[in-house]
């Protein structure tokens, strides 16, 4: 018994000894902020659009339809095509709306669109390239010359059909940039999953009878799980940009947007250029914090770019 005792207290700090300590989520936080400058700046730009978005209310200070009035003079006018100021961070537009309030608010439009947008372009995109690249053969064939002549379509004369067409409102739209989607999610991940198919956890579970939909639920889909979180994460900075391009051009929905803004600031510019340089910047950082993000994950979940 004292033997056995030794021998398991032996073991047991043999185990100690060799365990890796487990380093704290603030100290593998900022390792990964030094290695990779760019995406923690992406971090930061996308956690700031996520908190102007949710905190609207709190972190715009006016309602998006909010007058900026100029009451020093012993009475009150409206500020039209105004400067910064302290009441005013990025100036006023031509009605004397709040250039700020409007970009905070416009946030939640973007940040709806390209979500909702990419979800639904993802899943039914994952859909249709799991059975494209599972099944082979005619049925992929046929998937992927419909996949081809959508593509060849140009997507901007595509979303100014749908939207003239249908009722002008943010679920069209929505629906309208998710079809775009589509095509451009199921070949990436088609090609992934053409590599997956072959290996041989999925030869084994083919040899042992599973069915077709039990493999691709089980043993393909969870290891694309990395593409498809990567273009999910560069597709939100072009939806987000798509949907800017069309209200420049008055076609989407009515609402606080960043591309009306621009819009509306382009008639100003020798004026009041700020309000066109501000709503700018605003589709400018956000594009680019969701495809530094895009390009972070790639980094961080493919393990041959791994150091």
């Amino acid at each position: 018994m004292q033997g056995s005792g030794a021998m398991t207290t032996g073991v047991l700090v043999l185990e100690r000894e060799f365990l890796a300590p487990r380093r704290p989520w603030w100290r593998t936080a900022g390792r990964l902020a030094v290695r990779k400058p760019l995406g923690t700046l992406s971090a930061v730009i996308i956690v700031l659009l996520v908190v102007a978005a949710l905190g609207a209310p709190v972190v715009a200070r006016y309602d998006s339809e909010t007058i900026v009035e100029d009451c020093s003079r012993g009475y009150c006018s409206i500020v039209q095509n105004g400067p910064p100021t302290g009441a005013a961070w990025f100036g006023t537009d031509f009605q004397g709306h709040d250039n700020y309030a409007r970009i905070v608010w416009g946030s939640q439009r973007s940040l709806e669109v390209g979500l909702l947008s990419l979800t639904m372009g993802t899943v039914i995109g994952v859909f249709i390239a799991l059975i494209s690249a599972y099944a082979r053969g005619n049925a992929d064939l046929i998937i992927q010359r419909f996949m081809d002549a959508f593509q060849a379509f140009p997507p901007l004369l595509f979303l100014i059909l749908m939207v003239t067409m249908t009722e002008a409102n943010i679920r069209n739209l929505i629906i309208a940039l998710g079809i775009i989607a589509v095509p451009s999610v199921s070949r990436i991940v088609r090609s992934v999953i053409l590599q997956v198919r072959e290996m041989p956890y999925v030869e084994a579970a083919r040899v042992i009878g599973a069915s077709a939909p039990r493999i691709m639920a089980r043993h393909i889909l969870p290891n694309i799980m990395a593409p498809i979180i990567i273009v999910f994460s560069i597709g939100i900075g072009v939806v987000i940009l798509a949907e800017a391009s069309l209200s420049f051009l008055l076609l989407a929905p009515p609402g606080v947007s960043w591309g009306q803004m621009l819009a509306e600031g382009r008639q100003f510019l020798l004026v009041s250029p700020w309000q066109a340089l501000f709503s700018g910047m605003a589709i400018t950082l956000a594009v680019l914090g969701f495809n530094l993000a895009g390009d972070a994950l790639r980094d961080i979940l493919d393990p041959r770019l791994r150091v």
